[in-house]
């Protein structure tokens, strides 16, 4: 792919992310974020400029990333140990809040739960993956 595209990078991350490869069954659920990865890309793919700061650092911090306080010199473990019965609903609720901080026609912040058509910040990656995010099982 990377030769196909001359070397270019954008051009090849554009056809990776557009392959059906890379969200069918067998790949989707293999990574989990970090709750940094979690909190900042959601609020990068949904154009948040101004987020709830306070709240989000102590959803890190409650999700198991202490921001600057790394465990060892190696850094977090990673992977499976993000999530956990207590751990998943902070995740969620990082994503709720993230979600009604959301910018939307008409005003700051929205109620995605309910009316999830008004939104105009949807991307397509976003809604393939976000519904299904707590039903399905985690990769072995």
């Amino acid at each position: 792919m990377l030769r196909a595209n001359n070397f270019e990078l954008a051009p090849t991350l554009e056809d990776l992310f557009a392959s059906e490869e890379f969200y069918s069954v067998r790949s989707v659920g293999t990574q989990i974020k970090s709750p940094v990865q979690l909190v900042v890309g959601a609020h990068r793919e949904l154009g948040i400029k101004d987020g709830n700061y306070p709240f989000l650092a102590q959803a890190v911090r409650n999700m198991g990333q202490d921001l600057f306080q790394p465990p060892n010199v190696k850094g977090w473990d990673g992977g499976r140990t993000w999530v956990n019965a207590g751990r998943v609903f902070v995740r969620y609720n990082a994503i709720a809040e993230a979600l009604e901080s959301a910018p939307r026609p008409g005003g700051q912040g929205g109620d995605y739960w309910t009316n999830p058509v008004e939104a105009r910040w949807r991307s397509p990656r976003l809604d393939a993956s976000f519904p299904g995010a707590l039903r399905r099982p985690l990769a072995a």
